[in-house]
């Protein structure tokens, strides 16, 4: 070997001098990798502590906007946490049964998750938590990222600061509902990394982590669904491997997307709506896109006069756009001569934010802030490959002042986007400031109306409320909602009861799959004795959507009243299967197989039993239960249990001032002492009802339940859905 060496003129010495060098430089740029991920760390922990500051006003943030009450407040299965409520959100694929939308299980379980942590009292501070932990989650995963695509680890942590403080980010932190938003960008990120990893080493857990990743960013929101184009943009720059192994290694992906894709279309066409392009000329669409891409790109580089809800563009800011737009895209392709990075850039941005660009839209918006979120990671890109060509790339020739300069332009920047970021977090502090302050931005939305009348009516200012339905009204005349809304406020004066049965008619003609107005038009037809209209209503109720619980719970009581008891049963019964913690329906069954005039109906074993169970539930602390459980004893012939119980009963009900009711156990109390039974028709509750209807305000004498627990008032009449 020597010899042959030698005689090809190769000397022995300087074969093991390039050898030793040669290790000696891989050893360097190892200890040269270990320093510079040292560095990334403690950058990466600068960095998520300044966002966490700046972000930290948001835990105390009260407002709920737009679909928050659908999503968590309102929401049966988030509300009462289980694994089979789980596993309701991952069955219902094609049509979700609890939020009016697209398929999105990942996301309300971990909403759901939120709900248990959050305890009895359901504190907001929990969601907030939660959400900005992804927050600060997803700027680190930004700056790793940036550091695995441009090897520059003070660029990618600046970078990753700039997107963790912009005032775009604010929304999608406060807003609860929003958790899908941040949920979904944090496995996309994930899903990002796995994939440039890959491209590094073309290793199997790479794949299989990338894949895992985006199937899970799909089931938090499905926005994601374009993630396969972009890897292929990456491809192409900066990564600089576009070829057709890139393409056919993502087929996988693209079939994943497909699946998706037509699943979001499916369960958003059947539980919501889907705005499509022939739903308006198709010669607005390049005005929409035209506008949309300034807007968006104005939004990152100024953002002011944020809002959580824009309304249409006006002809001429739609005209502005497209001309805007027209001399960005020819720019954009001159610049391919120098370098890929600007059109990549503004590609990506464009491809993520494509499902969200209003030509197929499942909002009636054409621009939101939170649509923002994740494909700014283009300008991500833009900015950090800039910083690392003026920072990296100039060698000798740089000015010595230049970092310095972009140091100081960097704090400037972060400085002013925290304080920005801040000041509209502080809109967030209750609902009725977020509305007031949004009207202010745009004073003709009717959406805007309607949801500051539903923040006044539970701030209990319904006459206020009723004003700004009537606004809403003036550009939605057809918006079901409102109607629905502007019932409800109306049907708590007495004098405006008739108007009230008006707008919710209205909103079911409107809407005929509008169960809540379903509902509380049953609900105001019994109280004014109308029973076969309640009937009809809360049967309505019930085929609309067989899991809600208080459409079974109300289609009881109403059947019981209608001298149906068989089919009373059977609902009451379903209301307890479908929430067994719903103490109302478990009394009110309880009292009805206690007390109903007819032997065969009455059965004192079941009626002991969930007398007993509500009593639990209740801890002893609500006079229905206790009266109902008197009964209860008394149909099985314990009459010494039925007098002690009744007795606590009647003491609880005259410590709450509650003289009617007080004078009613007071009589039964008697007929236990007598050792007699009680038993009364169903008809006398509606009695009682319509006599205190007529005697008293709606509000007086409807039933409140708890949205969040469906726990009773003190009232025994039907609730209404607010």
């Amino acid at each position: 070997m020597s010899a042959s060496m030698e005689s090809n003129g190769i000397n022995r010495s300087s074969v093991v001098g390039f050898e030793c060098g040669l290790r000696q430089r891989l050893s360097a740029l190892r200890v040269d990798t270990f320093l510079k991920g040292q560095v990334l760390v403690y950058l990466i922990i600068g960095v998520s502590s300044a966002v966490t500051l700046t972000h930290l006003p948001s835990l105390s943030a009260q407002a709920l906007f737009h679909d928050d009450a659908d999503y968590v407040i309102e929401n049966p299965l988030v509300q009462n946490p289980s694994w089979s409520a789980a596993g309701r959100f991952f069955r219902e694929v094609w049509r979700p049964s609890t939020v009016r939308g697209y398929y999105q299980p990942l996301t309300m379980v971990s909403l759901m998750l939120d709900r248990v942590l959050s305890g009895p009292h359901e504190i907001l501070r929990a969601y907030h938590c939660t959400s900005l932990a992804l927050h600060v989650a997803n700027t680190a995963l930004v700056a790793i990222l940036l550091y695995l695509l441009f090897g520059e680890a003070v660029v990618a942590a600046g970078v990753a600061l700039l997107f963790g403080l912009h005032p775009i980010t604010v929304e999608s932190v406060c807003w609860i509902a929003e958790r899908k938003t941040v949920l979904a960008s944090f496995f996309t990120l994930w899903s990002l990394i796995a994939y440039v990893r890959f491209t590094r080493e073309p290793k199997a857990r790479f794949y299989v982590a990338c894949v895992l990743t985006y199937l899970l960013a799909l089931l938090s929101k499905p926005i994601t669904v374009p993630l396969p184009l972009m890897m292929l943009l990456l491809d192409y720059w900066p990564l600089n491997r576009l070829r057709r192994q890139g393409v056919t290694e993502k087929l996988p992906l693209f079939a994943i997307a497909v699946v998706f894709g037509g699943i979001t279309y499916v369960s958003q066409s059947r539980t919501a709506r889907v705005y499509l392009p022939g739903d308006y000329n198709p010669l607005q669409i390049p005005l929409i896109l035209g506008h949309n891409i300034v807007f968006y790109l104005a939004k990152v580089v100024y953002p002011a006069n944020l809002s959580a809800h824009y309304g249409y563009a006006a002809p001429r800011a739609t005209l502005t756009g497209l001309v805007a737009a027209s001399l960005l895209i020819p720019l954009l392709i001159m610049s391919l001569k120098r370098t890929r990075a600007l059109m990549t850039g503004w590609l990506v941005f464009f491809v993520m934010i494509l499902p969200a660009m209003g030509i197929i839209s499942v909002t009636p918006v054409t621009a939101a802030n939170r649509y923002l979120y994740l494909p700014s990671i283009g300008f991500i890109l833009i900015t950090a490959w800039c910083l690392a060509a003026v920072l990296g790339q100039h060698g000798s020739r740089r000015r010595v002042w230049m970092p310095s300069a972009v140091v100081a332009g960097f704090l400037l920047v972060a400085s002013a986007e925290a304080a920005a970021a801040r000041a509209y977090m502080n809109r967030w502090h209750d609902s009725t400031s977020l509305y007031e302050y949004m009207l202010t931005l745009t004073p003709d939305s009717g959406i805007l109306h309607r949801d500051l009348g539903a923040a006044l009516s539970k701030a209990g200012r319904s006459e206020e409320a009723v004003e700004h339905y009537r606004q809403a009204l003036r550009t939605r005349p057809h918006d079901p909602l409102i109607h629905f809304n502007l019932a409800t406020d109306l049907a708590k004066s007495e004098d405006k009861i008739e108007e009230a049965i008006e707008h919710y008619e209205k909103a079911v003609e409107i809407d005929p799959a509008h169960l809540k107005a379903h509902l509380n038009l049953g609900s105001m037809f019994l109280s004014k004795g109308q029973v076969e209209e309640a009937v009809v209503h809360c049967e309505e109720a019930v085929q609309l959507n067989p899991q809600f619980v208080l459409a079974q719970y109300n289609l009881g009581k109403v059947l019981a009243i209608a001298g149906r008891p068989v089919d009373a049963i059977q609902h009451l019964r379903e209301a307890i299967r479908l929430n067994p913690g719903f103490a109302l329906a478990t009394k009110d069954l309880a009292w009805f197989l206690a007390t109903h005039p007819s032997a065969e109906v009455r059965d004192a074993n079941e009626a002991i039993r969930l007398a007993e169970r509500a009593r639990e539930a209740t801890q002893g602390q609500d006079v229905g239960v206790l009266d109902a459980l008197a009964a209860a004893y008394a149909l099985d012939g314990q009459y010494k249990k039925a007098v002690e119980t009744a007795q606590k009963a009647l003491a609880m009900a005259t410590r709450l001032r509650s003289h009617e009711l007080a004078d009613r156990i007071q009589e039964r109390l008697r007929l236990y002492q007598l050792e007699c039974p009680y038993y009364e028709d169903p008809k006398v509750q509606l009695e009682r009802l319509v006599a205190k209807r007529k005697k008293l305000a709606v509000a007086s004498c409807q039933l409140t339940v708890d949205s969040n627990s469906e726990r009773e008032t003190e009232n025994r009449e039907l609730p209404t859905e607010n």
